[in-house]
C-alpha cells in the first residue's frame, strides 16, 4: 500500500549561541598564557538507573506513546508486538504494544518523518525523513541503518512484498517503478493518483485522477485489467493472496465507499458505504479501513464490522491479528486501542495535562499545580498526585505573590488570600474581580498587593489585590499582550506584546497615569514570557526564538535603541524558548524550551554561559518554576509529564582535598559548565571548604592589592614609578585585565591613558576581557563569594567581609551577600 507524504514547513532558525558576544576564554591555570576557547555546554540526559532523566529528582506521569512534535505516520511490525511511529520531531519511535513504553529510537533532528513502511517481507523498515531526497532502510529487528534509495522530488512510495521493486510518484503524478538492486526503471506511467503492488510482485494496480484503476505487468508494462469507479480514488489494498482488491473512493459530494474487486470482474462483488480508506487486510476476508474520523475492521464474509472505533484522527494502522488499532491523532500523543473492547490502552497516567501554574513549596517537598479547573498537590518524593481543590472555571493563566494566588478563568479573575502551596484551596475564592473576563495573562507583585492582567486588543489593567482600589490602564500599544511581570518592588510592570516590544512601565501607586520608562524590540513570536530577577536588577523577555536579558533600569530614554546585556537565539533542533525563571539569588536563569529534547537549561548570569542542558528526551516546556529555596526546578513538558530537576549541582560524595584543589582551579573558568559546578564542590565540603578558601585566598588578595597599587602608580609624577607599574601590570597578564578595564574610566587622565596603553600591550599578547567584564582572579573571587554564602559559617562570613573591602565587582557581590545575611537576622 502506498505511503503518503505531508508537506512540512519549518523555519530554520539560527544556531544556538550568544549573539554579539566574543568567544569566552578559559585560562588553564593561573598562568600568563592566552586563554583557550570554551567547550559547548553539556547535554545531560536522558538516562539514569532509576529510569529518570539525568539531573532529575522525580517525575509525575509517564512518557508513553508521545512524540516531541506531532506524530505523522504509523505502522505495526509484522509480529504485532511492537509498532513504529514517525513524527515532525525527526524521530522514529518503536513502542511496545504490551506496555506502551518506548523500546527504540531513531533520530535525525531537523528532518520530520513523513512516511514509513515495513518492507522486504517485514525484515526492513523504510523511512522518509523530510526532504533529504532519500528513502532510508533500517533492520526491522536491530534498527541498524542499512542504506538508502534516491527519492528526489518524489511524493508517494510503495514496495513490492519481497522488496525487489520500489514504486514512486512525483507531485505531477508521474509513476516510476524501480528495481532496487540496480536502481534501473522498470515501468514509467503518467497520471498516477494511487498505486499498490500485487502480492506476487509481478504487477501493480494504478488509479488515475479520473477514477480508472488499471493493473499493469511490471515486465513490459502491459495492462491486464481495467475498471472505473465514480469519484476520486483514495486508496488501494490487495488481499494477501492477491485475488481481491479493495478500492476506496470519495465522490464530489463527500460520499465515501470501499469497492471490493475480485479477480478480473469489472463490477465490485461488495460495496461498503461510509468508509473510504482501505489500509490492510487482516486475513483473507477482513479489511482494516477508516474514514479519517473513525476506523476498524470490516469482514466481507460476514458483511459486518467486527470492530469500529470512533474519534480516530490522523494516520492509523491495525495489528496483523486485528486486535489492536493505533492512530497518530491530532496532538503529540499516539493513541492505542484494543479493538475487541474499544478501550484506550496506556492512558492511566495522564493526570495533570497542560498546567497553567507550577508553584513549589518553601521546603522543596511539594509542587502545587493548576490544570483545567483543578488544583493538585504532588509530594515530589512519591506518587500519586492529590487533588487540592476546584476552581470556579478553567485556569487560563495564574500567578502567585505575597501569599496570594491569582487565577484568570474565562469568566473572571479570582483571588485566593493566605495561599500556601502545601495546603488545599478553600472551597471558594476570597474574591472575584469585576469586569475581568477574558484575561489572557496575569501578574501579581512580590508582596501580593497589586495585580495586572491583559485582555484582547492589548488592554492592560492594574489594580490592588483587594479589588476595591482605583483601576488604571496602560495606553494600548499592541494588538495583544503575551506576558506581564512586576519587578520586586511592585512599581514597574514589564509588558511583552505582539508589536513586538518589551516595555517597562512606571506603575507606582499615586504616581498618576502609568509612564513608559523604556522599551526594547524583541524578535516577533507566537508566545512569550517576562520575568524580573529577584534583586530587581535584570529583566528577561522570551519570544519563541529568542531570549534577551536587559538591565532593568538602564537609564536610557524610552525612545533610544537598546541592546540587551546578552541574548540567545535558537536552532530548530534545540527548539523554541518558551519560559524562563531566575533563581532566588538572581545568579542563575533557568530556561525551558521546545524541540526534540525537552530541554531545561541552567545559565550562569555573571558569565552569560550555560551550566547544564537537561533533557527529558521529549519536547516542549509547557510550564516552568524554580522552588523558593533555589535547589530545585520543575518543568511540565509536551509529554504531559512533570519533572523536578536538581539545581544544587553538588557532588554526590564528600569532596577530598584533591577535589578542592581542582575546584579552586576550575573557579577561573570562563566556561560556566566548568566554573559554576566548582562552587558547589566547596559548598559540599561545608566548613572545611570555607577553611580551604580562607587559607588559599590570603596570597590571592595580597596580589589583588598589589595590582591595584600598580594601577594607582600609573598616575605617579615619578617616571620610574610609572614605568615599573606598567611593566609589572603587563607581566600579570590576564590577572590585571579587570582592574585595568575599570581604570580606563578613571577621572585621572594619566591613569586613564596609561591603563589604556597597558591594555593595548596585553591585547597584542592575546589577552582580552570578555563582554561580562570578569576574568581570572576577579571571576574566581566572584564565585568564591557565592560558595561562602551557601556555606554560611562564621568563618565564611569573615572571609566575605574581607572580600567586601577589596572593591570591584567581587567586593560589590560580597556587600550584597552581607546585606542579605543582615536581613535574615
Amino acid at each position: 500500500m502506498s505511503a503518503g507524504r505531508r508537506p512540512r514547513f519549518a523555519a530554520a532558525l539560527l544556531s544556538i549561541g550568544l549573539v554579539g558576544l566574543s568567544a569566552a576564554q578559559e585560562p588553564p591555570s593561573r598562568s600568563n598564557t592566552p586563554q583557550g576557547q570554551t567547550k559547548d555546554p553539556p547535554l545531560v540526559g536522558p538516562a539514569q538507573a532509576n529510569g529518570l532523566p539525568a539531573g532529575a529528582i522525580a517525575r509525575l506521569g509517564h512518557t508513553r506513546l508521545r512524540h516531541a512534535d506531532k506524530p505523522t505516520c504509523v505502522a505495526f511490525a509484522p509480529d504485532g508486538k511492537t509498532f513504529v511511529t514517525g513524527g515532525d520531531d525527526g524521530t522514529v519511535r518503536v513502542w511496545s504494544v504490551a506496555t506502551g513504553e518506548q523500546v527504540h529510537l531513531i533520530q535525525k533532528p531537523g528532518l520530520g518523518v513523513t512516511a514509513l513502511q515495513f518492507t522486504h517481507g517485514g525484515k526492513r523498515l523504510a523511512v522518509q525523513f523530510g526532504t533529504d531526497g532519500l528513502i532510508r532502510f533500517f533492520d526491522a529487528n536491530t534498527f541498524r541503518d542499512l542504506g538508502s534509495a534516491p527519492f528526489v522530488n518524489r511524493h508517494l512510495f510503495d514496495f513490492s512484498a519481497d522488496g525487489t521493486y520500489m514504486a514512486t510518484t512525483d507531485l505531477a503524478g508521474n509513476l516510476t517503478v524501480t528495481e532496487l538492486a540496480n536502481d534501473l526503471p522498470k515501468l514509467e506511467l503518467a497520471d498516477a493518483k494511487r498505486f499498490a503492488f500485487h502480492p506476487d510482485g509481478k504487477s501493480i494496480a494504478v488509479a488515475d485522477t479520473k477514477g480508472t484503476i488499471t493493473v499493469y505487468l511490471l515486465t513490459g508494462g502491459k495492462p491486464t485489467f481495467t475498471t472505473k469507479r465514480e469519484g476520486e480514488v483514495t486508496g488501494l489494498a490487495y488481499s494477501p493472496n492477491g485475488t481481491r482488491l479493495a478500492v476506496g473512493t470519495r465522490t464530489a459530494d463527500g460520499t465515501g465507499r470501499i469497492h471490493l474487486i475480485e479477480g478480473r470482474k469489472e463490477n465490485p462483488v461488495a460495496v461498503v458505504a461510509g468508509v473510504n480508506l482501505p489500509k490492510s487486510w487482516v486475513g483473507p476476508d477482513a479489511l482494516a479501513c477508516g474514514t479519517g474520523t473513525d476506523a476498524g475492521v470490516y469482514d466481507f464474509s460476514k458483511k459486518e464490522w467486527l470492530s469500529r472505533i470512533k474519534n480516530v484522527s490522523g494516520e492509523f494502522a491495525v495489528s496483523p491479528d486485528g486486535t489492536k488499532l493505533v492512530a497518530t491523532g491530532d496532538g503529540l500523543r499516539v493513541r492505542l486501542w484494543a479493538l475487541t473492547s474499544g478501550k484506550t490502552l496506556h492512558t492511566e497516567n495522564d493526570s495533570v495535562p497542560e498546567p497553567a501554574l507550577l508553584a513549589g513549596s518553601a521546603d522543596g517537598c511539594t509542587l502545587f499545580m493548576l490544570s483545567a479547573d483543578t488544583a493538585y498537590h504532588w509530594p515530589t518524593n512519591k506518587e500519586p498526585v492529590k487533588p487540592a481543590g476546584t476552581l470556579p472555571g478553567r485556569a487560563v493563566a495564574a500567578a502567585v505573590g505575597g501569599g496570594r494566588l491569582v487565577v484568570a478563568t474565562p469568566d473572571a479573575i479570582v483571588v485566593y488570600d493566605e495561599f500556601d502551596p502545601t495546603r488545599p484551596l478553600p472551597p471558594s475564592p476570597t474574591r472575584t474581580l469585576k469586569d475581568s473576563a477574558g484575561a489572557k495573562a496575569v501578574a501579581a507583585s512580590e508582596r501580593g498587593n497589586r495585580i495586572a492582567w491583559s485582555q484582547d486588543g492589548g488592554r492592560v489593567v492594574i489594580t490592588d489585590a483587594t479589588g476595591t482600589g482605583a483601576r488604571r490602564e496602560l495606553p494600548v500599544t499592541t494588538t495583544s499582550v503575551f506576558a506581564l511581570a512586576f519587578n520586586p518592588a511592585g512599581d514597574r510592570l514589564g509588558v511583552l506584546g505582539r508589536d513586538p516590544f518589551l516595555r517597562v512601565w512606571d506603575v507606582s501607586a499615586g504616581a498618576g497615569e502609568p509612564k513608559e520608562v523604556w522599551k526594547a524590540r524583541i524578535q516577533r513570536g507566537q508566545k512569550g514570557a517576562v520575568a524580573f530577577s529577584p534583586d530587581g536588577k535584570l529583566v528577561t523577555a522570551v519570544s519563541t526564538a529568542q531570549l534577551a536579558v536587559f538591565d532593568a533600569a538602564d537609564g536610557m530614554k524610552s525612545d533610544e535603541y537598546r541592546e540587551p546585556l546578552y541574548r540567545a537565539e535558537r536552532s530548530s533542533e534545540h527548539g523554541a524558548i518558551h519560559h524562563a525563571a531566575f533563581s532566588p539569588d538572581s545568579r542563575l536563569l533557568v530556561v525551558g524550551s521546545a524541540g526534540v529534547y525537552g530541554r531545561v537549561e541552567v545559565w550562569e548570569l555573571v558569565t552569560h554561559g550555560m551550566v547544564r542542558a537537561l533533557t527529558t528526551g521529549y519536547g516542549g516546556t509547557a510550564r516552568l518554576c524554580v522552588f523558593p529555596d533555589g535547589t530545585r526546578a520543575a518543568s511540565a513538558g509536551a509529554e504531559e509529564a512533570i519533572t523536578v530537576w536538581d539545581l544544587t549541582l553538588r557532588p554526590s560524595t564528600q569532596p577530598k582535598d584533591t577535589d578542592l584543589r581542582a575546584a579552586w582551579t576550575a573557579l577561573l573558568s570562563q566556561d560556566a559548565a566548568t566554573g559554576y559546578p566548582a562552587i558547589k564542590v566547596f559548598v559540599a565540603a561545608g566548613t572545611r571548604g570555607a577553611g580551604f578558601l580562607a587559607d588559599t585566598l590570603k596570597p590571592l588578595l595580597a596580589d589583588e592589592r598589589k595590582i591595584k597599587e600598580w594601577v594607582a602608580d600609573l598616575g605617579s609624577e615619578t617616571f620610574s614609578v610609572r614605568e615599573n607599574a606598567s611593566k609589572e601590570l603587563v607581566a600579570q597578564g590576564s590577572r590585571a585585565l579587570a582592574v585595568l578595564s575599570a581604570a580606563v574610566k578613571s577621572d585621572d587622565p594619566e591613569v586613564r591613558d596609561r591603563a589604556r596603553e597597558v591594555l593595548g600591550k596585553l591585547t597584542v599578547k592575546g589577552f582580552s576581557v570578555p563582554p561580562h567584564g570578569l576574568i581570572d582572579d576577579q571571576l574566581r573571587l566572584f564565585r568564591v563569594v557565592q560558595a561562602l554564602e551557601e556555606i554560611g559559617s562564621v568563618e565564611a562570613k569573615r572571609v566575605v567581609e574581607t572580600i567586601a573591602a577589596t572593591g570591584g565587582r567581587p567586593g560589590e557581590e560580597a556587600k550584597t551577600v552581607l546585606a542579605r545575611w543582615k536581613m535574615k537576622k
